[in-house]
């Protein structure tokens, strides 16, 4: 098979806007039910990485769900429970 670079960074929206929603879920639950720092860590970086994507591309709906899910992982609201994992949400 032929592989076509992207050329266009416009390209990057649509990819996007297809799998945010799968990429929310894939970095939502395993740092909901893991408390292992590696998984954490992963879901911590993808989150800061589909927040700057979402930013540059200025694409604020799908930016302020990643950012709102984030904020949920910091505890702030139920300062009894937090973790380390959501120690590391807030930083």
């Amino acid at each position: 098979s032929v592989y076509y670079a992207a050329t266009d960074v416009v390209i990057l929206r649509f990819m996007i806007e297809v799998c945010w929603a799968p990429m929310l879920a894939a970095f939502s639950v395993p740092l909901d039910q893991s408390d292992d720092e590696i998984v954490t860590a992963l879901c911590l970086e993808g989150f800061r990485y589909a927040i700057h994507v979402t930013s540059v591309m200025s694409m604020k709906t799908h930016r302020d769900a990643f950012v709102t899910s984030l904020a949920k992982f910091t505890s702030l609201h139920s300062p009894a429970d937090i973790k380390q994992k959501n120690v590391d949400a807030i930083k």
